[in-house]
């Protein structure tokens, strides 16, 4: 299990007969044995400690508690010293399984190895509790002017949608991204005390396609020009609610829609100011930013936030794209930048410059986390899935050749 790269970072180290985790637990952590072994055990009617199994290195644990959010069922102990483990939050979790299906399939292949090799035991309890719900904001939703003629409109306070910024042009009014549905009600209230009504938006610009920034959309009336990006244009048409996550909020896409594609380099013009369209794919495919090219403001949504952050790479998203997304905006003369969620950013190169920073720490940890795992036949399994599938798609797809006739024959 060498690699020429494994952070530290990730690295736990226990002495022979030392506690990894005990029964009851909160499970934030699964764990690939890089060196040494683990004992699992749990305590029976009698109160005694009872074996349920051992694994040794490349073997994984603890992933159930991080799909499904429960206690352990069992104490983890370390048998030998200097036992080495590999300790992955969520965060790398979802990033494995997001970017790598074979890591998923490891991870299936594993859990139904222990169900067939009959250790009932260890299966999980039924989950108990869950993540707390966010209590309800007592705060009342707002707006702020951050330049002239550049306002932060405040959904719904604690609902989870982004933060929808409004710029007014002298010919044009647009707002980048729309929350969630429920916020509506709250921008429509904010456009009015600035003087607006929403037939008085001429433009919704959508940085991606995620529920909590195109949410309100629909709500608008139909003067309104709502845009994306092709490749987010493209999912928002086809209804995709997988990669909307309107799932997430128990929402229907049927709704939305798309009046106009903006591809990377598109300029807007608002009259006395334009924003530029720049393409940052690596959340998603079809992430952009805008860049208000006067003053110098740039609007990232969930490509960056402030500190450095990254938004997290979802269905569609790369973190190769995610790079060179970065390094593009790097290349800007930036003012101030204004994310879609969290506080603004006054350091942003200082800020990106860390985002880029977390984004090669990242591939260079999960590739070897990867590398370390007993995968096997893993990726043999994914091709040969694949070439089965593409050969039923051919086989079903085609259609019978005519026989010739005699005539066509000469």
């Amino acid at each position: 299990m060498e690699h020429e790269f494994f952070p530290e970072t990730l690295i736990r180290r226990f002495a022979a007969g030392a506690t990894i985790f005990r029964e009851g637990d909160p499970g934030r952590h699964m764990y690939v044995v890089r060196s040494g072994s683990v004992e699992f055990r749990q305590k029976n009617a009698q109160g005694e400690s009872v074996v349920l199994r051992r694994i040794g290195a490349g073997q994984l644990f603890g992933e159930i508690a991080l799909i499904e959010d429960v206690p352990r069922t069992a104490d983890a102990i370390a048998l030998e010293e200097g036992t080495e483990l590999v300790e992955i939050d969520h965060a790398h979790f979802v990033y494995l399984t997001g970017q790598q299906p074979a890591f998923a399939i490891m991870v299936m292949q594993m859990l139904s190895q222990r169900l067939r090799d009959g250790e009932r035991d260890w299966v999980q309890h039924p989950a108990v509790g869950g993540a707390a719900a966010t209590a309800a904001a007592t705060r009342p939703s707002e707006w702020k002017q951050l330049r002239e003629n550049v306002y932060y409109l405040m959904g719904e306070p604690g609902g989870g949608g982004c933060k929808v910024y409004l710029i007014r042009g002298s010919k044009r009014n647009v707002l980048i991204d729309a929350g969630l549905p429920y916020d509506f009600p709250y921008l429509k209230t904010h456009l009015e005390s600035l003087g607006l009504a929403p037939e008085q938006i001429h433009m919704v610009l959508l940085t991606h396609e995620h529920m909590d920034h195109v949410g309100s959309t629909p709500h608008f009336p139909a003067s309104t020009i709502v845009a994306a990006h092709p490749r987010a244009a493209n999912k928002i048409g086809m209804l995709d609610d997988f990669v909307m996550g309107s799932n997430t909020y128990d929402l229907t896409p049927a709704s939305f829609h798309i009046d106009l594609q903006i591809p990377d380099d598109s300029i807007i013009d608002l009259g006395d100011c334009a924003l530029r369209t720049i393409h940052t794919p690596g959340h998603v495919s079809g992430a952009v930013c805008f860049y208000e090219l006067d003053r110098q403001l740039l609007f990232t949504a969930d490509t960056i936030f402030a500190g450095g952050i990254l938004g997290g790479i979802f269905s569609s998203g790369s973190n190769s794209d995610y790079q060179g997304s970065l390094r593009k905006l790097l290349s800007l003369r930036i003012a101030e930048m204004f994310p879609g969620h969290g506080r603004n950013s006054t350091a942003p190169y200082e800020d990106i410059e860390r985002g880029i920073h977390t984004s090669e720490q990242l591939a260079r940890e999960t590739r070897a986390l990867f590398d370390g795992m007993s995968h096997g036949n893993s990726f043999s399994y994914i091709f040969r899935g694949t070439a089965a599938y593409a050969a039923r798609g051919v086989t079903k797809g085609a259609t019978a050749k005519p026989a010739q006739t005699q005539q066509e024959k000469k």
